[in-house]
């Protein structure tokens, strides 16, 4: 039995579908580059805010209610964040080169609680209308074809296979808790 919608999903919802997989890809993509600069408690720290963003963001784009005590909740998010981040321009003290790897990771963290908040809304819009598998399909789909790109085009990027066993089961846990991790959120 053919699916009338494969590759693209349903019409009324590709839109939406790519939003989720080039949402999922900036989440994802960009907290692990933010890795790159800082340290994983404040890529964490930051990324907490993408509950909040995510609130917002359906606020505005789904019309849904953003309520007080998420406003007050997401408020005292960001004051923890502010605090355990720790900006040189509130709090000063910090060399050069480490407040400038320091904002990079930062902004590279924040941009990713946005794709995440893009996601989670599209997901949210999407609803019943998709099957949760076709949509983690369409997010793998993308963060393929994206990836891609990415090695083609950025110079410093490039594909390299694991080089022994332990690289393999890393990679292998990843893959499969990460997709459990997608379809369970989806």
């Amino acid at each position: 039995d053919k699916d009338s919608h494969f590759p693209f999903g349903p019409k009324g919802i590709r839109l939406l579908l790519l939003s989720r997989g080039v949402g999922g890809f900036i989440g994802v993509g960009f907290q692990y580059w933010s890795l790159m600069y800082l340290d994983l408690s404040d890529t964490v720290c930051i990324t907490f805010l993408a509950p909040t963003m995510t609130s917002l963001f359906a606020s505005v784009l789904l019309r849904e209610k953003f309520t007080r005590p998420e406003m007050l909740g997401g408020f005292i998010a960001f004051a923890g964040v502010v605090l355990i981040a720790q900006p040189v321009f509130l709090f000063g003290g910090v060399a050069e080169s480490s407040s400038k790897g320091q904002l990079i990771g930062s902004i590279f963290a924040f941009v990713s609680t946005i794709g995440t908040a893009v996601a989670m809304c599209s997901i949210r819009k999407i609803g019943f209308r998709s099957h949760p598998l076709f949509t983690v399909s369409i997010y793998a789909l993308t963060t393929i074809i994206l990836s891609s790109i990415g090695i083609a085009l950025l110079p410093d990027i490039e594909f390299r296979m694991p080089s022994n066993l332990s690289q393999w089961v890393y990679l292998t846990l990843i893959g499969f808790t990460g997709f459990f991790m997608q379809f369970l959120l989806t």
